[in-house]
């Protein structure tokens, strides 16, 4: 039996499944993936699963600071971004922050509901 939470962590990895899906195929290949998130285990998780389908995670940040430093660093294809994450910026702040010549998508996800949420983003 699962939980809200299991449910909501279920819906979050199809959701991120079928925009990679998207993605590669428009790009006609493997992604190469930037992960911001503050909870080791779901990043670690995601990037396993994800890495199965062949794309490359550049990095695994917890803030918004290293998420800036790895985006610059490494260009990556897709940034996942929680929005809940570690340090002085929210993922919303950091998505905002990442310059706009490194021509980046992201892809905001939070397991949290609600309408500030909805609002911020």
């Amino acid at each position: 039996m699962t939980g809200p939470l299991q449910r909501r962590s279920l819906a979050r990895r199809r959701e991120l499944g079928a925009c990679c899906e998207m993605r590669r195929i428009q790009l006609n290949t493997h992604l190469r993936l930037l992960w911001v998130e503050d909870q080791a285990v779901t990043a670690l998780d995601l990037a396993q699963q994800l890495g199965d389908f062949g794309d490359e995670f550049v990095g695994i940040a917890a803030s918004g600071e290293r998420a800036q430093a790895l985006a610059a660093a490494s260009r990556p294809d897709l940034v996942l971004m929680g929005v809940v994450i570690k340090g002085l910026q929210d993922g919303i702040e950091t998505a905002r922050a990442i310059p706009a010549d490194l021509d980046l998508p992201v892809f905001l996800l939070t397991a949290y509901s609600g309408a500030a949420n909805c609002l911020t983003s």
